[in-house]
């Protein structure tokens, strides 16, 4: 596969499976055991409302706050008080409910499938065994393109050489492919 920059101002709006929000997927890469389900999910959500996350069974998730806003998660009844920069991982099948959201809070949201763990890690160097690596702030160069807050590279098998300064990543690593 090719590298693919995914610009973060071309994503589109999909509502979530309950109706109470909004993401917008940046990458989803298929099983290598069936083409029709995939094994790791990258999403920008905007939280706007307090309310019920989906219901989702099996599926592992980390949120990452990458707006300035405040957000209360209540994961099966533990408060989770998040904000820019910190994360939560949780199982999807967990009661999660977003108590308070200080205006509209924006989350990098990973999901992972059947067994797969992953994680976002944000650190200054991107990590070279990322599967993808967000934009948190700064600006990067790569491919003899810019990137902007929130645009995401998926670098694929090649080696790549990426220019920045006092930029933060978001990078996705999957430990357990199946």
């Amino acid at each position: 596969m090719a590298p693919l920059i995914v610009r973060a101002a071309e994503l589109v709006n999909e509502p979530w499976p309950n109706g109470g929000g909004w993401t917008r997927q940046i990458y989803s890469e298929p099983s290598p055991h069936s083409p029709a389900q995939c094994s790791w999910r990258l999403s920008l959500a905007t939280i706007d409302a307090t309310g019920p996350f989906s219901f989702l069974p099996g599926v592992q998730r980390q949120l990452l706050v990458v707006s300035d806003n405040v957000l209360d998660l209540s994961i099966d009844g533990d408060i989770h008080t998040l904000g820019q920069g910190e994360s939560v991982a949780f199982d999807g099948g967990a009661s999660v409910e977003c108590g308070y959201v200080s205006g509209v809070c924006t989350v990098l949201n990973l999901m992972t499938y059947r067994g797969i763990e992953g994680r976002l890690h944000v650190t200054t160097s991107p990590l070279s065994n990322a599967l993808a690596l967000t934009v948190l702030d700064g600006q990067v160069d790569v491919l003899g393109e810019r990137l902007q807050c929130l645009d995401t590279l998926i670098p694929g098998p090649a080696t790549l050489s990426l220019r920045h300064r006092t930029a933060r990543f978001a990078c996705v690593v999957v430990t357990n492919r199946t």
